[in-house]
């Protein structure tokens, strides 16, 4: 098989459970679950309705349309690299099957101009057409065009190209160069973008099935000359697997929603206007592909307020003496019980239940939730009055700030900054990210108030009424400042002098492989992969004491372990990776390595500990030992670590001596290796003072996997 190093990271896939069809289809055959729904333009839309067909493998190909190795969009080039992997594997169940696969990487088949699957394509037996193909041009390959008479306007403004990447838009180019490498081309398949030659390919073994997946499905996916458009104009019977597709969507366009919301409305489209869809679990017998990032269809989230009563609620004066979350959590159990039942039958007082409504007069203690919550998107709407001043405790920590927006700036409290709206983290330092809203959102006194709060470790993120207020700031702890945000705290609402509204208040825990992708995406430009998630092509030391399982770096249990690394060098980067952890299980990473069989810990600049420091065997570690520390000179803060058999995902950023560690979403170290004067075991680390070196890992013989390894140089 052709493997080419790919430059995109492989990133995490979350899967959808979808429900199996009880009877196998024969051998050599696919059962699939066509949805349709297809009706002309100017008719009323029908119903969407499925029916089963059994097709043979050998009469049915699956073209891969322009799964190309970047683009100029980096939201969709992170979103083909979560792709190729998932698309990958339904193509080997396929090929097993007995159908063709057509690779068609659109203006980049020069790449394999040599490759025996090219030339299958360009010397296919020539057979006519049963209608001319198309012949004008668009973006370098013959386009076929949308006919009114058969479709109708695509259900999303595209206008803008798409790209949905967050503040300013990636600059329109042509980056691609071949396919993602992630997706294997097999010696039986072929690889062209030309129609005439896919229908070569197509007539010379009598196939009459013709299954699309890849991108993007609003522009490439149907106007490519061998895309749905062409296939279905030449008569062929043809498919879309619609797990295996995105789109170029920005949702700030109309229809709005999100991104993956409008991807559903043009797969709606093309099952009105051409073919049907099914999904990749008729081919794999596996769950469907779903993106990590996708958000959760409405109703999944769990309601916190009951509108009927303050179960699940209890009171809490946080500000009093005595009274913040390290103080009462030095109380013994039962005057702690004692203390939080007075502060509940206070907020009694002045909390109540309104048609639903939860409503708070301005006074008594704060309501805070019964329940610890740690990773969470926060929805609830509300309403308040003039001079208001109000907010959102998250993690036990203040806050997502509500005030009256009408409120006149006062000069001599130029850090109070109402006129600016609501939404901001209010207590983080005065100039610093997220600490005043981006825009002005609030609606005017007597309109409800919708809040949209996501928040990753300290990473949080805040929509007030639709729009972006906060994007991906640091919360600070406001209790201890110089500590991270806690992992996990109740949530408050706070009651500040004036009466106030609350109604639709519900939570969704974000499982970690979600958290990730969100972190992934946030800062990602510039990040290259120094892994390809095959083998070792730019690595160095011992990599037969490694292997590669589902696209990791993984040490051999009972092996050697020793260092592997980059063969690149690097001065001030900032590194990028998911690692998991078995139980007990150490490895490191090596930061400026002089490489070879020198020890990682005291002759690179440093190692970044990575451990199960949970297990007891490391009960008595010295704090310089734990997970995220500068190995024997810098301890870090500690409880961030994600159980044994979740990804983690770190980033490393080193700049001259310093480092800056930040675990799941949460800072745990802020360090300088040459103000670091004691040592565990009064072992000095010459090699701190080294300013450019390898990255990698220096295994101990335990099974821990790393992926999605990226770097990003950074200029002094």
């Amino acid at each position: 098989m052709i493997r080419l190093a790919p430059l995109l990271p492989l990133p995490l896939v979350a899967l959808a459970l979808v429900t199996l069809a009880p009877a196998k289809p024969p051998e050599g055959a696919f059962e699939v679950t066509l949805r349709s729904c297809l009706s002309p333009p100017g008719k009323e839309p029908v119903l969407p309705r499925e029916k089963k067909e059994t097709w043979p493998a050998a009469g049915t190909a699956i073209i891969v349309c322009d799964m190309w190795d970047r683009h100029w969009c980096k939201s969709a080039e992170a979103r083909v690299g979560e792709l190729a992997g998932p698309m990958n594997e339904m193509l080997k169940a396929a090929r097993a099957k007995g159908a063709f696969i057509i690779h068609a990487p659109s203006t980049c088949t020069g790449f394999y101009k040599d490759t025996p699957q090219r030339k299958r394509a360009q010397t296919a037996r020539m057979t006519m057409t049963p209608k001319p193909l198309a012949d004008t041009e668009r973006w370098g390959t013959a386009w076929n065009w949308p006919d009114s008479k058969r479709e109708g306007v695509l259900p999303i403004d595209d206008s803008d190209m798409g790209c949905d990447c967050k503040g300013k838009k990636c600059a329109i180019r042509s980056p691609w160069t071949r396919q993602i490498n992630a997706i294997e081309i097999a010696d039986e398949d072929a690889i062209t973008d030309d129609g005439q030659e896919t229908w070569n390919l197509l007539a010379e073994r009598k196939i009459e099935h013709v299954v699309l997946c890849g991108v993007h499905l609003n522009m490439c996916v149907l106007g490519r000359p061998f895309a749905i458009r062409q296939m279905v104009r030449l008569g062929k019977n043809v498919a879309l697997i619609r797990d295996m597709t995105d789109t170029m969507y920005n949702p700030d366009r109309p229809p709005g929603g999100t991104h993956f919301t409008g991807t559903d409305r043009v797969v709606e489209h093309v099952e009105r206007y051409w073919c049907p869809s099914f999904l990749s679990t008729d081919i794999t017998g596996k769950p469907a592909f779903k993106f990590a990032m996708r958000e959760t269809a409405s109703g999944s989230a769990t309601p916190i307020f009951n509108g009927t009563n303050l179960t699940g609620w209890h009171g809490w004066a946080i500000h009093e003496k005595g009274a913040s979350p390290d103080d009462l959590a030095k109380l013994g159990e039962d005057e702690r019980a004692k203390q939080v039942e007075a502060w509940t039958a206070d907020a009694k007082q002045h909390w109540s239940v309104q048609n639903g409504e939860l409503v708070n007069d301005g006074n008594g203690a704060y309501l805070a939730t019964d329940k610890d919550y740690g990773d969470i998107e926060l929805t609830l709407e509300y309403k308040t009055v003039a001079k208001a001043d109000s907010g959102i405790y998250l993690r036990n920590t203040p806050q997502v700030q509500i005030w009256d927006k009408n409120q006149v700036f006062d000069p001599k409290n130029p850090t109070r900054k109402p006129h600016l709206g609501s939404g901001g983290l209010f207590n983080n330092t005065p100039g610093s990210p997220g600490r005043d809203p981006l825009v002005l959102a609030d609606k005017s006194f007597g309109e409800w108030n919708s809040f949209r709060i996501v928040q990753v470790g300290e990473r949080t993120s805040v929509w007030l009424n639709g729009k972006l207020v906060v994007d991906h700031a640091r919360m600070e702890n406001y209790w201890k400042r110089d500590r991270p945000l806690p992992a996990k705290g109740r949530i408050l609402l706070q009651t500040h002098g004036g009466a106030i509204r609350w109604r639709n208040i519900a939570v969704r825990e974000i499982p970690s492989i979600e958290a990730n992708a969100i972190l992934r995406k946030h800062d990602s430009a510039d990040y290259e992969n120094i892994f390809n998630g095959r083998d070792f092509t730019g690595w160095d030391g011992p990599v037969d004491q490694y292997e590669i399982l589902d696209g990791a770096i993984v040490c051999k249990k009972g092996g050697k372990g020793g260092n592997i690394y980059t063969k690149a060098e690097y001065a001030d980067f900032a590194a990028r990776l998911e690692y998991k952890l078995p139980p007990g299980g150490n490895n490191g990473l090596a930061i400026r390595s002089p490489g070879g069989k020198e020890h990682v810990a005291t002759q690179a600049m440093c190692e970044v500990q990575i451990l199960d420091d949970t297990d007891p065997k490391y009960a008595k570690l010295d704090p310089r030992q734990f997970n995220g520390s500068v190995y024997g000179m810098i301890a870090p803060h500690t409880g961030y670590l994600r159980p044994v058999g979740e990804w983690n995902l770190m980033e490393v950023t080193v700049k001259g001596p310093t480092i800056h560690i930040e675990l799941n979403g949460t800072r745990i170290l802020d360090g300088d290796v040459s103000k670091v004067t004691e040592f565990k075991d009064n072992q000095d680390h010459p090699g701190r003072t080294r300013t450019s070196g390898h990255f990698g890992f220096a295994g101990h013989n335990d099974p821990v996997a790393f992926r999605n390894i990226q770097i990003k140089p950074l200029a002094k």
